[in-house]
């Protein structure tokens, strides 16, 4: 199961918005949904921090979609993988940025990584 995305919405100027997205420390077994699909159409700038508090390492997966309801799984037809596979190695943070989309949607493998996510998204 998805952990619970927390929004906490921002003004960055009188007519500029940002939202900060993000989840609890997520135990990854197998291959895990680290952040569920989440609407992020109105945003032109995002960047994303992954956090992997555990001994073991992770592969996390970032997906990308533009389709206004995009169907199936993160890695089906109407998504696309944003970047290379992120290496989460012990107490290791990494960021990468991405440019407008309507949704995204975050996977993780590994076994017993912690994994937390955050997604910064703004208004340019």
């Amino acid at each position: 199961m998805a952990p619970t995305v927390t929004t906490e919405n921002k003004t960055v100027s009188q007519n500029r918005r940002s939202a900060l997205f993000y989840t609890t420390p997520t135990t990854i077994s197998g291959t895990e949904t680290l952040m569920n699909l989440i609407d992020v159409s109105m945003y032109s700038k995002l960047t994303i921090q992954l956090l992997n508090t555990d001994a073991t390492d992770a592969t996390v997966k970032v997906y990308g979609s533009i389709k206004n309801n995009p169907s199936g799984s993160a890695g089906g037809t109407d998504w696309v993988q944003v970047g290379d596979d992120i290496t989460l190695d012990t107490g290791i943070m990494k960021a990468i940025s991405t440019t407008p989309l309507r949704h995204l949607h975050i996977v993780g493998t590994g076994d017993t990584a912690v994994v937390t996510c955050w997604v910064y998204a703004e208004q340019v």
